[in-house]
């Protein structure tokens, strides 16, 4: 049997809440311009559940192992090239 309607909206609502939850967590931590976030939205779906919160507990680590920031990869880009699964 499927899921009912208030489930399929209960699971969106999560997924949600999750992809602004690492939106929000990227850019505080990089300080990057919030752009692009629809790509992001995109990549995010991509990505299975361990992968997804990989990404979010990842960030620090990406950011504080990059020696120029000026190169800091783009959250949309980061979660394309899985930079959360880089070995420092």
């Amino acid at each position: 049997m499927g899921r009912s309607p208030r489930q399929r909206q209960a699971e969106k609502e999560s997924r949600q809440r999750e992809v602004r939850l690492f939106w929000n967590e990227f850019h505080s931590i990089t300080q990057l311009p919030k752009e692009n976030i629809a790509k992001a939205q995109r990549e995010w779906k991509k990505l299975s559940d361990k992968e997804q919160q990989l990404a979010i507990d990842k960030v620090e680590d990406y950011y504080f192992h990059q020696t120029n920031i000026n190169y800091l990869l783009h959250a949309a880009s980061y979660l394309s090239n899985k930079a959360f699964l880089n070995e420092y």
